[in-house]
Parts: structure tokens; C-alpha cells; sequence
């Protein structure tokens, strides 16, 4: 009898610690497929609210392009967002543009700075022109009327007079409505 209760004893342990090791094996299973599901569901996340690369525009969306008019040379920064969703207390969710091969965002810059054509607008608005042109490229056709502009003064146009600024800044605008559709009112001068 106690020879068969030792079997029995052993037996049973055995048998535990096989229950114990499919237990877990099985614990495993389930979370790496949790972690597979999740993986994917975040991938498919990311594919429908991520940015959207140069070349693959969605017309819903909205753009932007800012252009920073600096001392040294002037950038052009392109951003998009998608419709806003009517909530007062969502945000938007503005995005810069990126390229499609390496995923940075979009910038272009010209050299020199606006103040070195404080005399001549028509020569500042050639220089910035490929900064324009750049923007067209990448904003879709469609959307450039309705795509704000923003032409921002830094560095060295500061330095120069009020009036020299503003009479600049107003020939440029005049200049940009008369060759690109974006919306540039006077306000997006500063």
C-alpha cells in the first residue's frame, strides 16, 4: 500500500508539473498573440492617421505652407491636416508633409534673405519664387485655392524701416495673388 500511495504521490507531482508547463506554455501563446494583434492593429492605425507622404495628397485634407523669410535665406515648411471633426475641443491635428523615400518633412530654402532686396520687390519675389513653386508641387492642384499662405519676417527684414518692410511685404503679396491661387490675404503678412 505505501508503495502504491509513493506511485501514486510521484505520479500525481509529475502530472502537476505537466499541467503547471502546459499551463504556461499556453499563457505564452495567448500573449503573443495579443501582442501580434495589437502590433497589427497599431500598424493599420498609424497607416490611416499618419502622415501622408509628398506625391500621395488626399483631397479632404487641408494644407498649409508657412514661408520663413530669415536674414540668411528664406524656408518654406508644408503642413496638411484632416477635416476637423466639429467638436469645439478637438484640435486639429497639423502635420508637416513628408517626403515619400525618407520621411522627413518637407522644407525648402533659398538664399539670400528678403533684406537684401529691401529696394525691389519684384527681384525679393523671384528669389522666393522656388520656395512658391516648390509649394505648388506638393499641394494639390485642387486645394490651392483654398490652402493658406503665411509669409512671416524674420531676422534682417526687421531691421530694416516700417515702411520699407511694409512696402516689401505688400509688393510681394500683390505679386504672389497674381501668380498662385493660394490664400495670402494681407493679414498673412507679418
Amino acid at each position: 500500500v505505501r508503495e502504491l500511495f509513493r506511485e501514486s504521490r510521484t505520479c500525481s507531482a509529475t502530472s502537476l508539473y505537466r499541467i503547471l508547463v502546459l499551463l504556461l506554455l499556453f499563457v505564452i501563446l495567448i500573449i503573443l498573440a495579443a501582442s501580434i494583434y495589437a502590433d497589427r492593429a497599431w500598424k493599420r492605425r498609424l497607416e490611416t492617421k499618419s502622415d501622408i507622404a509628398a506625391g500621395e495628397s488626399k483631397v479632404e485634407w487641408n494644407y498649409g505652407a508657412v514661408i520663413d523669410a530669415g536674414s540668411s535665406g528664406s524656408r518654406i515648411f508644408l503642413y496638411h491636416w484632416p477635416p476637423h471633426s466639429g467638436n469645439r475641443n478637438d484640435l486639429l491635428r497639423i502635420q508637416p508633409i513628408r517626403h515619400p523615400q525618407n520621411g522627413q518633412a518637407l522644407v525648402k530654402r533659398v538664399e539670400p534673405g528678403l533684406s537684401s532686396f529691401s529696394d525691389d520687390y519684384e527681384r525679393a519675389f523671384e528669389s522666393i519664387r522656388p520656395l512658391l513653386d516648390f509649394a505648388a508641387t506638393y499641394v494639390p492642384a485642387l486645394k490651392q485655392k483654398e490652402s493658406l499662405l503665411f509669409l512671416m519676417a524674420t531676422g534682417g527684414l526687421r531691421l530694416l524701416s516700417k515702411k520699407t518692410q511694409r512696402t516689401l511685404l505688400d509688393g510681394l503679396r500683390v505679386k504672389i495673388q497674381a501668380r498662385y491661387s493660394f490664400q495670402f490675404p494681407p493679414s498673412h503678412t507679418e
